[in-house]
């Protein structure tokens, strides 16, 4: 069975939500999971996890002034 594990942060990231993920996921095979994420940065270094990794692309953010397609 094969999962993907969809988060804004993955290891080896400075929030204890990455942490977690890395000791959930560090002795399963790396063919069993695949890593999703959402975060605009990806950091590498040691706690990196060696299953593969997709970023999805940023969402797209609609600040003020552009309701109507005017920019104030």
């Amino acid at each position: 069975m094969r999962f993907a594990l969809v988060s804004n942060v993955l290891p080896p990231g400075d929030s204890s939500h990455a942490a977690v993920i890395y000791r959930l996921l560090r002795d399963l095979d790396s063919r069993h999971y695949c890593l999703v994420s959402s975060g605009s940065a990806r950091a590498t270094g040691p706690g990196e996890l060696p299953g593969t990794r997709y970023d999805l692309p940023p969402v797209p953010r609609l600040t003020r002034g552009y309701r109507i397609g005017l920019q104030i």
